[in-house]
């Protein structure tokens, strides 16, 4: 039962790679972690690490259109945490990566997320 499959993203809207952070030279990865819902919508969205806030919130509106195929374990639909890093290089890349479901595959990622008080 410790075989949980990952999400399966359907949909991924790359965030823009504005022209005012390449003229800055702006370089770098933000970390987003979020709660999958059961209609395969993000919800919670949350910056771990930015790198800037107008960047990192294009990221967060980004990942708002992400759609993942809804999880289901042992018969239920499950709404797992997800991080994602979104790496950001000149002159115009932008990479989203799944880094993992912290509380399945804790080794996945070096981001610890701590429960929401």
């Amino acid at each position: 039962s410790g075989n949980v499959p990952p999400p399966e993203v359907i949909d991924s809207p790359v965030p823009p790679y504005s022209e005012q952070a390449r003229n800055a030279g702006l370089e770098g990865s933000v970390q987003v972690v979020f709660t999958i819902g059961a209609d395969g919508t993000p919800r919670d969205i949350r910056v771990l690490r930015g790198l800037e806030p107008a960047i990192d919130d294009s990221v967060k509106a980004a990942l708002g259109q992400w759609r993942f195929r809804p999880t289901l374990l042992n018969g239920q639909v499950w709404s797992p945490s997800v991080v994602v890093e979104v790496r950001f290089q000149l002159p115009d890349s932008v990479v989203s990566t799944v880094l993992g479901t912290p509380r399945v595959a804790p080794r996945a990622t070096a981001v610890r997320v701590a429960p929401q008080q």
